[in-house]
């Protein structure tokens, strides 16, 4: 499968008027191949659908620009659990603060 979700692939493409489909390169994509593990790729895939029926197109877009941070405090871990599921809540903060800092 392929490690790209395009934004003209989700609902609120099609939903969203002509003039900002205009301004959004039809080429954008979240880019899964930033994740480590074939589990989080595919959870962020199933996400990233849900959250293209929920939200705007306009939405979607920022949407990808905190998943690319959030996949850059992943890179710093040496040892990451294989699913998003892998860690609890707590866990998860605790990486982003750090990273953050």
């Amino acid at each position: 499968m392929e490690d790209r979700v395009y934004y003209r692939e989700l609902e609120c493409y099609e939903k969203a008027e002509e003039a900002l489909r205009g301004k959004i390169r039809r080429n954008g994509y979240f880019d899964l191949s930033l994740l480590p593990t074939e589990t989080m790729k595919e959870e962020f895939r199933r996400y990233i659908w849900y959250r293209g029926q929920q939200i705007t197109l306009s939405t979607i877009r920022s949407d990808n620009i905190h998943f690319r941070q959030f996949c850059q405090a992943l890179q710093t871990r040496r040892s990451l659990p294989e699913s998003l599921l892998g860690w609890e809540e707590e866990k998860w903060i605790q990486l982003l603060k750090a990273w953050m800092m």
